[in-house]
């Protein structure tokens, strides 16, 4: 899969599909890509901890509009999770 342009800055999908919660960083505004979302024959889909090349690895920060969605889905996330007693780990947002 080739880039993607997401706020004018260049994402493989499967980067987006590797991220976690604990890839963003809401007071400085960032995400931060280290892996990849790879399929291995026998195993399915699995999340490699480095993406494809050593510049893949970095840190952007998207618009403050992708910023403030994220916010609000982690808030909402962590709502439901609260009603039902769960504490919420390390996924994807």
């Amino acid at each position: 899969m080739g880039p993607r342009r997401h706020g004018g800055r260049a994402v493989r999908a499967r980067e987006l599909l590797a991220l976690t919660w604990d890839d963003l960083d809401f007071e400085q505004g960032t995400v931060t890509f280290g892996g990849t979302v790879i399929r291995v024959a026998g195993r399915g889909v699995l999340v490699q901890e480095h993406t494809k090349t050593i510049a893949g690895m970095r840190t952007i920060q998207p618009p403050s509009w992708v910023m403030d969605l994220l916010k609000r889905r982690s808030a909402t996330r962590d709502r439901a999770a609260e009603k039902r007693g769960l504490s919420m780990g390390r996924s994807g947002p």
